[in-house]
């Protein structure tokens, strides 16, 4: 977490956090500003959204413009498509 009081980003972040659950309407100009820390939890917000709504593209695109490597370990397994098995 950055230095500093986080108050008027978690301010940002939970408007930004509303826009991603009510709409698709997010541009990056929204939270382009916010430290990169902010940033990556916009991101992961989106990945979820994309997630639920089975959109693999987006969710791959979010995936790489995320800074911190860390999150990789749960973005990973999202990326993959489930085939259903074949029944021979």
């Amino acid at each position: 977490m950055p230095l500093g009081d986080p108050r008027p980003s978690i301010k940002q972040f939970l408007q930004i956090e509303s826009m991603i659950r009510l709409t698709d309407k997010v541009e990056v100009r929204d939270w382009e500003v916010l430290d990169p820390y902010w940033a990556d939890l916009v991101r992961l917000l989106r990945i979820f959204k994309y997630r639920k709504q089975k959109k693999t593209a987006e969710l791959k695109a979010v995936r790489r413009e995320m800074i911190f490597p860390i999150y990789d370990a749960y973005i990973g397994p999202l990326t993959t498509v489930n085939k259903p098995e074949s029944k021979l």
